[in-house]
């Protein structure tokens, strides 16, 4: 009788990426600092500039901040998956030492090159949906001035509108491994044969969840916390535009953004070295 192939535990996957990050959390710590000046930098910038609502314009001003998180998220990687702590993994012979620098070094700029990419287009696909979705006052105006109501529409183009919504959404999970792209790029692996392993959607399901498990907890921590600091300023004495309060939500962010794409990109990366790698072998 043939063996059932074994499930993919993705809540383990997810844990065992928290569990790598805290295991090499001073390390990380260390290297994250530069990162989290510039994020913190950028994120206060964009605060002053009023440019809150205006993606676009927030994602060229994030493209430092975003080439210099890449280079975090891989040397993260190549720490956890490689144990490259510099200087330790030097072995001392000039030749070798040379070669692995010069592999460590092309890796980690490729991944942060494409990093930035991956999440340029991920501002720009987001900026296009807020723009082209409509909001709720959009719509309340149209109505005021005589367009269609929801009931008047032809049953035809309400249908034609569901599939066309259905497919995109489709095909949104599907290309959700082409964001994941970074993980393996620093870890000088080959992009093609990852594209050619996980080809479907079921890696893509996969992936997809992995993220949310590393996402949400500090998505729900950061609403709490961001609660408790704006209550520190409904005081009339304290101005929302103080320096201070830019300042706490510029570090907060910075803070949890890094240590939310460390996470996922080692449990990504968790995920491809034992199911996506492992499965191709097979």
């Amino acid at each position: 009788m043939a063996k059932r192939p074994k499930r993919t535990d993705i809540i383990d996957i997810a844990a065992r990426g928290y569990m790598s990050v805290w295991e090499h959390r001073k390390t990380l710590a260390q290297m994250a600092l530069f990162p989290m000046m510039v994020k913190c930098l950028t994120v206060a910038v964009v605060v002053i500039l009023g440019l809150q609502e205006n993606l676009l314009r927030q994602g060229l001003l994030y493209i430092p901040s975003f080439f210099v998180e890449g280079w975090f998220i891989a040397a993260a990687l190549r720490l956890v998956f490689y144990h490259e702590a510099w200087p330790s993994f030097l072995t001392g012979d000039a030749k070798e030492d040379a070669a692995r620098i010069a592999q460590r070094r092309k890796a980690i700029q490729a991944c942060g090159i494409l990093y930035t990419l991956l999440r340029l287009v991920s501002v720009l696909s987001v900026a296009m949906f807020v723009e082209y979705a409509g909001d709720p006052a959009t719509n309340t105006e149209g109505l005021a001035a005589g367009a269609p109501a929801p009931e008047d529409i032809p049953f035809i183009v309400s249908v034609i509108a569901f599939a066309g919504a259905t497919m995109l959404l489709m095909g949104s999970i599907w290309a959700y491994r082409y964001f994941c792209l970074y993980v393996p790029v620093a870890l000088g692996r080959s992009i093609k044969s990852f594209l050619k392993a996980a080809f479907g959607f079921k890696a893509s399901f996969h992936m997809i969840f992995v993220s949310m498990l590393c996402f949400m907890p500090f998505f729900v921590f950061l609403g709490m916390f961001h609660g408790m600091w704006d209550q520190l300023f409904t005081d009339p004495a304290l101005s929302i535009d103080q320096p201070i309060y830019t300042l706490g939500s510029a570090v907060l962010q910075s803070v949890m953004e890094l240590s939310v794409s460390a996470i996922t990109a080692v449990a990504i990366g968790v995920y491809m070295m034992d199911v996506v790698y492992q499965h191709k072998k097979k």
